[in-house]
């Protein structure tokens, strides 16, 4: 969603921008979404083949390493002037490899935390992630943690280095119908919604959540909760529907995966939501956190250091405890769900700063500075022949 909002107001300013990314294990495809052309290329990382079937295709489809039509079609082609990379695995840094081989700046996007002392080593050092990123032409963090963490690993590096985070649709997100969304899924009207979107896999914690929605119940009986997000860990999936079978809440927990990003149904889902709840492990700058302030929804979020530049205590939400009691979680749960109003009027204000408009014009800034300097060392290069 981040990468196609960018691309689309990228277009918007002259710049021809064009996706590329894995479909993996379907063929590849093209399609227009929104104005941008996106091309999906087949890949795979060969150690996965060695997995159960199960767990294989769970792997495949999140962290393919290898896409030998794309590597081909970044070399072969002649018209792009800079590569911007999203992705942060053994992809990224074959893609940074063909860039550096065929002299293309690119940029370099951190989405969650980034330390190179605790990567994995690689039996290549030229195939290490942190070359990938510590070549590139400029390095830009979504959340102040990275930012920070970035500052004083490259301190050499500083001018290079930009803090722009994530961006929102406000008026998609602020268009939602709550009372369509419980009407369509046989929610009672009454009822008070906790929401978690996010991909069904460890990281986001959804086990935790049910944990505290059966609190939560004892508390504030009309509450329910959604989820929302596709299953990147189907065995972590069938763990969560048995939590909810154990804790006989069948009739108050609705699952629903594989929404797209700008389905109907999420931003119903978000006008029909009480509270965002954020419980995951690690976090960066979630889309999800902006998408739910423009629906006028507090979040309530792990205490993580990463977020505590967004989240604003009563204004844009709450924490939860650092070690995620359960019963302190379930008070401050309760309390947000029939204090929903209290917060709404501020989040305006404060998702204002985050428009598309905003966050591409800094992006710019970051591309025409990058093109300049390329172009003034394709010219010296072309003075000293």
């Amino acid at each position: 969603m981040a990468i196609l909002e960018t691309c689309k107001h990228l277009g918007l300013n002259g710049f021809a921008a064009e996706v590329y990314t894995v479909q993996t294990i379907t063929p590849t495809e093209s399609e227009c979404l929104d104005g941008v052309p996106v091309r999906r290329f087949w890949g795979t990382n060969p150690y996965d083949w060695l997995q159960p079937r199960e767990k294989r295709r769970d792997r495949m489809l999140t962290k393919a390493r290898i896409s030998p039509g794309l590597a081909w079609s970044l070399l072969t082609r002649r018209d792009v002037d800079l590569v911007h990379l999203h992705l942060h695995n053994k992809l990224s840094t074959s893609i940074s490899l063909i860039c550096r081989a065929r002299r293309i700046p690119y940029i370099y996007t951190i989405h969650s935390r980034y330390d190179p002392h605790n990567a994995k080593p690689s039996p290549c050092h030229l195939l290490s992630y942190e070359q990938s990123i510590r070549h590139a032409a400029r390095i830009i963090a979504v959340g102040c943690e990275e930012y920070d963490a970035l500052r004083r690993l490259y301190p050499e590096r500083e001018a290079g280095i930009a803090l722009i985070p994530n961006g929102v649709n406000m008026s998609l997100f602020s268009s939602g119908s709550g009372s369509r969304f419980k009407r369509d899924y046989g929610i009672s009207p009454e009822a008070r919604i906790l929401l978690q979107v996010g991909s069904i896999y460890d990281c986001k914690n959804q086990l935790y959540s049910v944990k505290l929605f059966s609190k939560v119940l004892e508390r504030e009986p009309n509450a329910f909760l959604v989820f929302i997000g596709h299953v990147f860990d189907t065995q972590y999936y069938h763990s969560l529907l048995k939590q909810i079978g154990l804790a006989a809440l069948e009739s108050r927990v609705l699952l629903i995966p594989g929404v797209s990003p700008k389905s109907r149904v999420l931003i119903d889902a978000y006008a029909a939501a009480h509270l965002l709840l954020l419980p995951s492990r690690s976090e960066s700058h979630p889309l999800v956190l902006l998408e739910a302030w423009a629906a006028g929804v507090p979040a309530l979020t792990s205490n993580l250091p990463s977020l505590h530049a967004a989240v604003i205590p009563g204004i844009t939400g709450e924490f939860l405890p650092s070690d995620y009691d359960l019963d302190v979680g379930s008070d401050i749960a309760a309390s947000m769900l029939r204090t929903k109003a209290s917060y709404s009027p501020r989040l305006d204000d404060v998702v204002a700063k985050y428009s598309w408009d905003a966050i591409v014009s800094s992006i710019i800034e970051q591309y025409t500075e990058v093109l300049q300097d390329s172009k003034k060392l394709t010219d010296a290069c072309r003075i000293d022949l």
